[in-house]
């Protein structure tokens, strides 16, 4: 449902709008008409926009819905018709309003003064030693006799005693509590019994856990470990055959072979030594 305050701001709205468009189309007294008609509703509305606010919310809702139906119906007289423009304007805002009429909520919602809520509070929290307390003879004489009173309420007179049937059954007053420590100690010995039992859970859920997972996290650490060893051999083959060639090429350079596949001998003349010719006569 729609708040009714925006219902006032929409008929607020929808004046300003028409009277302002009037002023833009021929023959434009049917929206100043609309114009004073809307912001009147809005003004006298019992609403948060409200100004004279003596309509009722309902009656309120009821003329904006009569009066949209009106406004749209209005333009079939000729006397009144304006053009076509305005007559779109009309149609638009008689819908739009009487739409919106019929969403609104009307319930008027009464909130209770702020220190009200506190006065309440402070009036059921008050202790139990405000009410009259029963005397001690009286209490005396009722566990002695095993028999209790029980009070009409219609006419507050004490009714005729009833005895107490149930063996063992010890009357207790109505103003008799239990005290505060031994309320305290027993909430307590509650929660630690439940985070005693919370924590057992906890750890029995842990080694299910542990012992569902530990075959594959040995196996995970298996494979890890022999996937370093087989990288680690890779690392140590791949240096050293690095290294081998650089010690070959560091040594002395093999003589080459001659032409009949021995290298020379010192002294000997070497094949490749130029023929001389005979000496020229001189």
């Amino acid at each position: 449902m729609v708040p009714f305050w925006i219902l006032q701001l929409a008929e607020l709205l929808a004046a300003v709008a028409l009277a302002d468009l009037s002023l833009h189309v021929d023959r434009g007294g049917l929206l100043v008409a609309g114009t004073a008609v809307f912001a009147l509703l809005a003004i006298t509305a019992n609403g948060p926009l409200g100004l004279v606010r003596v309509v009722p919310r309902r009656l309120h809702v009821h003329a904006v819905c009569m009066v949209a139906v009106v406004f749209a119906l209005a333009p079939i007289l000729p006397q009144i018709r304006p053009d076509v423009s305005g007559i779109i304007i009309i149609e638009f805002g008689a819908v739009g309003l009487f739409r919106l009429a019929t969403l609104t909520n009307t319930v008027v919602t009464v909130r209770p003064p702020r220190g009200s809520a506190r006065a309440t509070a402070q009036a059921a929290n008050q202790p139990a030693a405000s009410q009259p307390a029963v005397p001690t003879s009286t209490m005396g004489s009722a566990a002695a006799t095993g028999a209790t009173t029980t009070s009409d309420p219609s006419t507050g007179a004490g009714a005729a005693p009833r005895s107490a049937t149930g063996a063992g059954a010890a009357p207790q007053s109505a103003t008799e509590k239990v005290p505060a420590p031994e309320t305290a100690g027993r909430w307590i010995s509650r929660q630690a019994s439940a985070a005693v039992q919370h924590a057992g859970i906890a750890a029995e859920a842990a080694a299910l856990t542990a012992e569902k997972h530990a075959p594959a996290a040995r196996a995970q650490a298996g494979r890890a470990v022999r996937s370093a060893g087989r990288l680690t051999g890779r690392l140590t083959r791949s240096v050293g055959s690095a290294s081998a060639p650089r010690s070959n090429s560091s040594g002395p350079a093999p003589a080459s072979p001659g032409p009949s596949g021995s290298a020379p001998e010192a002294g000997e003349p070497s094949e490749s030594t130029d023929i001389q010719g005979p000496e020229d006569p001189k």
